[in-house]
């Protein structure tokens, strides 16, 4: 009798603590590129909330602000503190490659965002040329409606990876292509509103007939949008494109401004939680579809409404 019993509360024990480590909280690390670009900064807030919300999944977010070393340090102390998954939007993706290695090693599932990992368990990329060159659609578009098929006209793009740097090409090649009287004055780098802001205002003073900028991020479109404003020189044939539509981008086209355009790539609650569900998938063994491909549209004053209400938006 006391053996038998013995064996049922070893029996009872074990099935706890199978049960228990069931139900244990599912931890997912994640470092971007730099939260001060405002479309990490939507995803955040986001998946900080959708994550424990739908799943009760701890989450950490921290931003490597735009340094290689820096994100690998990250990544190696998400291993150290136990993370079932990591979400990673590299800076550079060659100088994951070891850590990444180490994490996978270590049963810790490795996602990777807009950028191709040589080790990974599921990405989600951009098609970068074709989402630029759409934004290069609509520049080109609004030159022949606006400005008789002639422009003077910037690029403000930040070549640190392959993938920015297609997405310039891509605008680029679809002006050549489209509107072939437009003639580029400048080429600077900006990935954020103050450096936006800084090139935008030599670029004016260089090239003052300029009137059409494309961007590759809304970061520094933004601060692009905040010197022409400042300078009187917001006049109805002054357009601005670019990719991520944030929300401050989608209010700066619905008011009116010289933004005329941003790309969506779904916006921070179908990217947000398409990362978070994937990893959860992972963690659980569940299938996922490993090779994820974002979506692209372009919103401009015509769609601003109805996309920011699909979002959850809310535009003054």
């Amino acid at each position: 009798m006391v053996k038998r019993l013995a064996t049922m509360c070893l029996a009872f024990a074990l099935a706890f603590a199978v049960q228990a480590g069931a139900g244990e909280k599912i931890r997912i690390g994640v470092t971007f590129q730099s939260l001060a670009m405002p479309t990490f900064a939507e995803f955040s807030s986001f998946m900080q909330t959708y994550a424990p919300e739908k799943y009760d999944a701890e989450i950490t977010i921290v931003s490597a602000e735009w340094n290689a070393p820096t994100q690998v340090s990250q990544i190696e102390n998400f291993i150290e503190s136990g993370v079932d998954a990591i979400i990673i939007a590299p800076v550079d993706p060659g100088s994951v490659y070891d850590v990444t290695e180490r994490a996978r090693e270590a049963g810790v599932y490795v996602f990777s965002y807009a950028a191709h990992l040589e080790n990974y368990d599921a990405e989600y990329l951009v098609d970068d040329y074709n989402t630029g060159y759409a934004c290069g659609e609509q520049a080109a578009k609004w030159i022949h409606e606006k400005l008789n098929g002639k422009a003077e006209y910037g690029v403000l793009e930040y070549p640190i990876n392959d993938r920015l740097i297609q997405r310039a090409q891509g605008m680029q090649d679809a002006i050549a292509k489209l509107a072939p009287e437009a003639k580029r004055v400048a080429v600077a780098k900006a990935v954020d509103a103050n450096e936006g802001m800084r090139v935008t205002e030599d670029l004016l003073q260089a090239n003052p007939d300029m009137k059409v900028i494309v961007s590759i991020g809304d970061g520094g479109a933004i601060g692009a949008n905040e010197v022409v404003m400042a300078a009187g020189k917001a006049t109805p044939d002054w357009g601005i494109f670019a990719v991520d539509a944030t929300q401050e981008a989608l209010q700066k086209i619905k008011d009116n401004e010289p933004f005329r355009c941003s790309m969506s790539l779904g916006g921070p609650k179908v990217q947000g939680s398409y990362m978070v569900d994937t990893v959860v998938k992972l963690v659980r063994g569940e299938p996922v579809e490993k090779n994820g491909l974002m979506p692209y549209l372009p919103i401009t004053r015509d769609n601003v409404l109805e996309y920011a209400k699909s979002v959850n938006w809310k535009l003054r």
